[in-house]
């Protein structure tokens, strides 16, 4: 039985724990995997659409890492520097125009 408790602690925890490090971006695990299940359900609450076994064109509801040059685009589109010693940057789904904005500026 302890361990169980320790277990569902330890789980619910993982589940708030927040999962993007874009300033005042509130994303946990737990709502992340919520919106998973809704989107492989067959909707998509973005656009509040039933997909019909097609990708709506919304972001997929994850939390990417990203490192190197787009760890720095990242930082100079939000207006600041990259924290001393940082290496990666956990990026959430709700946030696709930045994304897209710093992989233009990694290519251009």
């Amino acid at each position: 039985l302890i361990n169980c408790l320790i277990h569902f602690y330890k789980r619910a925890d993982e589940m708030s724990s927040l999962v993007c490090q874009i300033p005042g971006c509130k994303t946990s695990q737990g709502e992340i995997e919520g919106e998973l299940q809704t989107y492989l359900g067959g909707y998509c609450q973005a656009c509040e659409k039933e997909r019909e076994g097609r990708l709506c064109g919304c972001a997929f509801p994850c939390s990417l890492t990203f490192k190197g040059q787009m760890l720095g685009k990242i930082h100079n589109l939000l207006g600041i520097s990259v924290p001393q010693g940082m290496k990666a940057v956990q990026v959430c789904y709700k946030h696709p125009e930045l994304l897209k904005q710093s992989r233009e500026k990694c290519i251009a």
